[in-house]
This record gives structure tokens, sequence and C-alpha cells, in this order.
């Protein structure tokens, strides 16, 4: 055997290796799925709401406690403060945008999506009409969120860079 095919024939048979090392590397993401709730947020400060949260002050996350995985609810920007300048027109408590929004998982991940309610069609009894529909005026996904425990009928997610963010484009 020369050398050359000798060198092939190890690095093939490190390859197995490798890549059950990098497959080890991903259990740790899909493990901590199967955390309770309850295990996850110990030591948290605990929120009850329409969409509980919970708040960690040591690492600054917030967390939500999703409960009802495609209902619909209500979605609406607001500012919690003022900006105080009334020529920029930026008021506290003044409203931005409202949608009707849902939670969909979708694997390790929950979305936010929002509807577009401003075009529906019936279908009834034209499918392709309803298909057509949906096809030209899709929903939204605003935000993609870590599933990081589980319980029954409840989702924990970090939601910590989504109120971060810039909502109303101040």
């Amino acid at each position: 055997m020369s050398e050359r095919h000798a060198l092939m024939v190890r690095a093939f048979l490190r390859a197995p290796f490798i890549v059950f090392i990098v497959l080890i590397g991903l259990i740790p993401s899909t493990a901590r799925a199967q955390q309770t709730i309850r295990d996850y947020t110990n030591g948290m400060e605990r929120h009850d709401g329409y969409i509980p949260f919970f708040w960690d002050a040591r690492t600054g996350r917030l967390l939500l406690e999703i409960p009802r995985l495609g209902e619909e609810f209500l979605y609406l920007t607001s500012l919690a403060t003022g900006v105080g300048s009334n020529a920029l027109t930026l008021d506290r408590g003044m409203v931005g945008a409202s949608s009707l929004a849902r939670f969909e998982q979708t694997g390790t991940r929950v979305m936010l999506v929002l509807e577009n309610p401003t075009f529906r069609s019936t279908g009834g009894q034209n499918a392709a009409l309803g298909r057509s529909v949906e096809e030209s005026f899709p929903v939204s996904t605003i935000g993609a969120f870590e599933v990081l425990a589980e319980g029954p009928g409840r989702i924990l997610v970090d939601a910590t860079n989504f109120f971060l963010r810039d909502a109303m484009d101040v």
C-alpha cells in the first residue's frame, strides 16, 4: 500500500469519529429543550398574565412562557416614554401598528407570525381562489425564538432580543 493510499485510509477512518463529535456537539441544544420550565426558571422572577414571562435579573434576559400555540391575539407596539420634544411627535403612550398575531412552533424554534386580515377569501366553492389570496397576501414572521424548555401545553422561549429592538422605528 502506498503512503498516499495509507493516508487516505486513515483520513477516511477518522471521518466517522469527526462526524460523531460534531453530532455530540449538537446534543446540548436539543437536550436543553427537554428541561422543564420550572427547572429552567428556578430563581427567576415570574410575572403572570395573558403570556406569562420570567425576568432573569442575573443575566438580563426576558423569557416568555407561551401557553397557546396557534391562538390569535392582538399585537401592537407602543412607546413607554416620550423623547421630550413636541416637534418629533413621539409622545409617551403613542400606539403604533396593530395586528392579529399567533405563535407557531417550527422544530426547535417558535415563530411570532402576524396575520394579514385585510384580504380574505371565503374559499367555499373555489379552493383555488382561497389559495391564491393566501399566496398573494402572506403572513409576516417578525420573531423567531429558541425553545429553552417545555411543559404540558407550554413552551419557554428567550425573547430578550425581540424586546430590545426598535419596534416603533424611532
